[in-house]
């Protein structure tokens, strides 16, 4: 099996997606998850092969300084900052449990204060532990 690359260009309503290594295998997709299955057969034309001995693996490309650009951009440095808050924020639950818990308090008492169910209590005064 041999594997190529394609890149899709998302222009207005559909995606041109155009294989990297054989120019000549286009094709367009309404739905970026179509276009595997329709490079692999574009590709195969093109190369003279089965199908099944052609893997691609689609890259997207959006269009540069494009409105549409600027905003995926933001929300996955929004989405990369909130994954990072969620595991400083996680660290120090973790820290605060097993400091509940070592004074002595219950690990239902200690859920209560932290706002969490007991069950992650345990679990957190596992992270810390370990």
């Amino acid at each position: 099996m041999r594997k190529y690359t394609a890149t899709a260009v998302w222009d207005e309503h559909l995606w041109f997606v155009q294989c990297d290594q054989l120019p000549g295998a286009t094709s367009t997709v309404s739905r970026l998850s179509d276009a595997v299955a329709h490079q692999r057969e574009a590709i195969a034309f093109v190369a003279d092969v089965t199908i099944d001995q052609v893997d691609v693996e689609v890259r997207y490309e959006l269009p540069a300084r494009s409105q549409i650009s600027r905003a995926v951009k933001a929300a996955q440095a929004r989405r990369a900052a909130a994954i990072a808050a969620a595991d400083r924020a996680s660290a120090a639950s973790a820290v605060a449990a097993a400091a509940l818990v070592d004074a002595g308090m219950s690990t239902r008492d200690a859920a209560k204060v932290l706002g969490v169910s007991q069950p992650r209590i345990s679990q957190l005064t596992r992270k810390v532990s370990a």
